[in-house]
């Protein structure tokens, strides 16, 4: 059968609206199928945004836990670094002096042991020694004399000499060691 002959019974307006409802309703699907595309990417987007701030929050709880303990061993660092500084210090103190004290035992030691020392002192440097001692006699300020001249020293100066009113000797001496 030719389509001709096809008889259409609708009227022409009847016709055109149900194409017009069957585009409307082909428009509605594709809004439709838009707005639940669009609704899933948002929750998506909002789950995604949820997410990512908390491990944010997590990570920035622990990045100020790391900072605090930095910040503790900084102090104990801090503090460890005094002290080492502080015993470096000790110990050139120790040895100085164990070292004036070497010193001064080899002063004593080069005068006679019968002269009365009365006081010895040693420079910042550690080479002058100034030492003071009281003699009853003059032979045992001469021995003192004698002794400052001969032995381990390399300088010997005369600071003063006299004698008191009970008759006793006082020499004051600088030497310097070798």
């Amino acid at each position: 059968m030719p389509m001709k002959n096809i008889i259409n019974l609708l009227p022409e307006s009847a016709v055109e609206g149900s194409r017009r409802l069957s585009i409307f309703k082909t428009l509605q699907t594709i809004l439709i199928a838009v707005a639940m595309v669009c609704l899933v990417l948002t929750i998506g987007i909002w789950s995604l945004s949820l997410i990512t701030g908390r491990e944010i929050a997590v990570a920035n709880l622990k990045s100020k836990d790391l900072e605090e303990q930095i910040a503790a061993y900084s102090k104990k660092e801090q503090q460890f670094y005094l002290l080492t500084h502080q015993l470096d210090k000790a110990n050139e103190l120790l040895n100085s002096r164990t070292q004036i004290e070497k010193k001064l035992n080899t002063v004593m030691t080069a005068f006679p042991p019968d002269a009365n020392l009365l006081s010895a002192k040693i420079d910042a440097s550690g080479q002058n020694i100034s030492v003071k001692f009281l003699a009853d006699n003059f032979e045992k300020m001469v021995k003192i004399v004698t002794a400052a001249k001969t032995k381990p020293f390399s300088l010997v100066k005369v600071n003063d000499f006299f004698r008191n009113a009970t008759g006793q000797y006082l020499i004051d001496l600088t030497v310097e060691l070798l």
